[in-house]
């Protein structure tokens, strides 16, 4: 316990909502730098990229930095342009994605994990902070077990319950931190509520392997006159 001189107020525990935010300038710039390296590379012909696929890249590495500042709304964010890049990259009528496209949308995906990751490494609250980390080496073992084997079975055993309690630790420490986990029955509780619906995703979209995107725009908006 460090002491204090005689006469010298007490130092004020930090505030909730007052866990410093990771430096945006040192990732921003490094963002900036994967990306121009990117580009150079597609421009010089070594990584076989239509132009629809830059800019989408482009997009996916520029919205997530926003979880650096704002957890939520950033993370929110980077899900969403993530779902839609498919529909995105359409509009775009540049080019579309190719038969990588299962592989670039997994490295994308580890790359804002990896911003959530410093996000959550600032915790102060171990039952937040380590659950968070060891589902991010988790789901990263079975991204990386993807690449090697490209089998979609790899992301259904390892499923990515990093991102949804990601959210709810930051959901409940900013409107109900009565129940922030605290010990193992309000860390483990929420944890197996949150894997039930995520398995069921991950089971249409990697095992069953089921495009959500395909099937609208055949099945609903192309019968209706919307051409994508």
């Amino acid at each position: 316990m460090e002491l204090q001189a005689a006469g010298t107020p007490p130092t004020p525990a930090p505030a909730r909502g007052t866990i410093p935010r990771v430096p945006p300038v040192p990732v921003i710039a490094a963002a900036a730098v994967l990306y121009a390296a990117i580009a150079a590379l597609k421009l010089a012909g070594v990584l076989d990229m239509t132009g629809g696929e830059l800019v989408v890249v482009g997009v996916r590495i520029a919205v997530p930095l926003l979880i650096l500042r704002y957890w939520l709304v950033g993370v929110l964010l980077a899900m969403a342009v993530d779902t839609s890049d498919v529909i995105l990259i359409d509009l775009l009528g540049m080019g579309g994605f190719q038969d990588h496209y299962a592989e670039t949308d997994k490295l994308l995906d580890s790359y804002y994990y990896v911003l959530m990751l410093l996000v959550a490494l600032a915790w102060t609250n171990p039952w937040t902070r380590w659950p968070a980390v060891a589902l991010f080496a988790y789901r990263l073992v079975g991204a990386l077990l993807f690449e090697v084997t490209h089998d979609h079975i790899m992301l259904f055993v390892f499923p990515n319950l990093y991102e949804n309690w990601w959210i709810y630790c930051v959901v409940v420490r900013k409107w109900w931190p009565t129940i922030e986990p605290s010990n193992w029955r309000n860390t483990l509780t929420p944890l197996v509520l949150l894997l039930i619906p995520k398995m069921a995703q991950e089971y249409i979209l990697h095992f069953a392997e089921l495009k959500p995107w395909g099937f609208t725009k055949e099945h609903i908006l192309e019968p209706i006159g919307i051409k994508l």
